[in-house]
């Protein structure tokens, strides 16, 4: 199996537990090994994501939506950008329709 690293993003905490069981079983069931890693917050998942910068994560499941009044996961994506962090972005959201994820795009 070939390792991989994965950084869920995500502060449902229901949520994030189902999509940690969901990515882990897919990964699985494509020969791979996932060590996975999680955050609930803009600033957790900020520092994980300066601390990747010489081991970058190979996907990250981003919830663009953290509930943070100031920041969002958009900063989190711009986190992961400046240090490198990641080789794949999957961007959540269960808003139907998001200004910001339009802006972005």
């Amino acid at each position: 199996m070939k390792a991989i690293r994965i950084l869920i993003v995500e502060d449902d905490s229901n949520l994030l537990a189902r999509l940690t069981e969901l990515y882990r079983t897919a990964f699985t069931n494509h020969s791979y090994q996932p060590t996975i890693e999680q955050a609930m917050t803009v600033a957790e998942a900020r520092r994980l994501a300066k601390a990747a910068k010489s081991n970058p994560y190979d996907f990250v499941s981003l919830d663009v939506n953290l509930g943070d009044a100031v920041l969002s996961g958009l900063d989190v994506l711009e986190t992961l950008k400046r240090f490198h962090s990641a080789w794949m972005v999957a961007l959540l959201t269960g808003v139907e329709t998001d200004v910001t994820v339009d802006e972005m795009m």
